[in-house]
């Protein structure tokens, strides 16, 4: 196993510093979406109108909670353009 001289030591440590400060920024970015995120029952004022549920996705998550007897949660997940 080979020795690593001290200007590698300062190179890994500089890169292991950097890899934490992008983890910690990261965190900090989800944190924040996470925060404006919330549930929301089904209800026909929280899905009918708004556009803001897939009808598919809603009758899936119907099907499968009748299969399995236990309430299904959904995540919807979209971006503009698609």
């Amino acid at each position: 196993m080979k020795d690593i001289s001290s200007k590698e030591k300062r190179e890994l440590a500089k890169q292991r510093k950097e890899a934490a400060k992008q983890a910690q920024k990261y965190h900090k970015e989800q944190k924040k979406t996470l925060s404006k995120l919330n549930w929301r029952a089904v209800l026909p004022d929280n899905l009918m109108g708004n556009g803001s549920f897939s009808a598919v996705a809603l009758y899936f998550a119907f099907d499968v909670e009748r299969e399995i007897g236990v309430p299904v949660g959904l995540v919807g997940v979209y971006r503009g353009a698609t």
